[in-house]
């Protein structure tokens, strides 16, 4: 290699941004950045950093076009961006499923050049990856259940760079999924059985991996009889390898909420950072967020962290609408109103918070969240560049 260890440990922890102002000055910089043992090792030093961006959404049926926007946090504007032609290609032809470690995996929303239902795009390096369809699809066409995860940890998690997983009922009301792989080396599909998700409709748009299980919140209409087990909303922990499911109940209080009420709202999102690492969850009733975070998996025991209403957070709104959230870096509230984005530190004392503004958006009244790393990290082998 053209350059020396403490080199290569600086550059790669840059962002990918960066890597590419320095490539377009410098030779040796340009020589290294595409080098597999360089690209890998800037890709899992961007884990340990603060995510500087996130991609946002209309939240609307699958198959119509989501028009993605992407917005970067406050002082990250030098260093963290992806080009406006990755951005005009997930615009055009597709709609964000998920987000992990600088890749996208999105649904497509129209038709060539993208044929298959599925595909996963790089924004920074300007480079996508069609995806076979993991069935047949007959019109209409079904949701997709897609649960999207990198290889993040200091030994490679999953078999392939990356997890890909559909989850689809297998009857009208079946408390069971079937479950389907994607093995990226040999590019098909492989069954993996059923999965017990419970009585619920499961959100998969909200998800959250940590160490080795994915957890999945369910839906909260007051529609299982009192005397199941699923009465109340729940959280499931899915075992990948070992495709099992266990179940975590919402904390006791966030139970005597009225779960009629079309407002409300709840989601989990990663908390904490490191070995302190958990699960949140956030929920947003009558105007008030409510954040608790999970203390023992075991024991399902809960810690509320924040309860503060939403127009005490002192946004630019009188009387603010919320039309999403989102908790981005294990310890800020991201808000969305129906024109504006906010951030609300969870971490610091009261006193001191104030709702700062990130952004202002067009994605209307309800949104979904995508927080964004700026990565080189590969789509995989055949992926070309993205098209005019």
């Amino acid at each position: 290699m053209a350059f020396n260890g403490e080199l290569f440990e600086i550059f790669s922890r840059l962002p990918a941004k960066s890597v590419f102002k320095l490539a377009s000055v410098a030779k040796s910089c340009d020589e290294f950045s595409s080098e597999d043992l360089f690209v890998k090792k800037q890709s899992r030093n961007m884990v340990h950093e603060k995510d500087s961006a996130f991609f946002m959404q209309q939240s609307s049926y699958q198959m119509f076009m989501g028009v993605p926007e992407f917005h970067v946090m406050p002082g990250e504007e030098n260093s963290s961006g992806v080009s406006n032609k990755s951005l005009d290609f997930l615009k055009k032809f597709g709609r964000l499923l998920g987000s992990s470690n600088g890749l996208v995996c999105c649904r497509k929303a129209s038709g060539k050049p993208v044929d298959n239902e599925l595909f996963i795009c790089n924004p920074a390096t300007q480079r996508w990856l069609s995806i076979p369809d993991p069935w047949r699809f007959q019109d209409p066409k079904p949701v997709l259940n897609v649960v999207f995860q990198c290889n993040t940890g200091p030994s490679d998690e999953f078999p392939s760079d990356y997890f890909l997983m559909v989850l689809q009922p297998t009857e009208f009301w079946s408390s069971d999924l079937m479950c389907k792989i994607y093995s990226s080396a040999e590019r098909i599909w492989q069954d993996r059985g059923l999965i017990n998700f419970g009585a619920r409709r499961i959100l998969f748009e909200s998800l959250v991996y940590q160490k080795g299980v994915f957890y999945f919140l369910s839906d909260w209409f007051p529609s299982v009889v009192k005397e199941s087990r699923f009465y109340w909303p729940y959280i499931v922990a899915f075992d990948p390898k070992e495709g099992t499911s266990s179940f975590l109940q919402i904390p006791k209080t966030a139970r005597k909420n009225d779960f009629l009420d079309t407002n409300l709202n709840m989601g989990i999102f990663k908390w904490g950072q490191g070995n302190q690492e958990s699960i949140c969850l956030v929920m947003l009733s009558k105007g008030v967020f409510t954040v608790w975070a999970l203390e023992q998996k075991k024991s399902g025991s809960w810690r509320r962290i924040s309860k503060v209403r939403a127009r005490a957070m002192r946004m630019a709104e009188s009387d603010p609408k919320i039309a999403g959230f989102t908790v981005i870096n294990g310890d800020s509230l991201l808000v969305a109103t129906e024109k504006r984005v906010y951030r609300y530190g969870l971490a610091s004392h009261w006193r001191w918070k104030r709702a700062e503004k990130v952004c202002s958006h067009r994605c209307g009244g309800s949104v979904l969240f995508y927080p964004y790393s700026n990565t080189l990290r590969p789509c995989g082998d055949g992926a070309t560049p993205v098209p005019e």
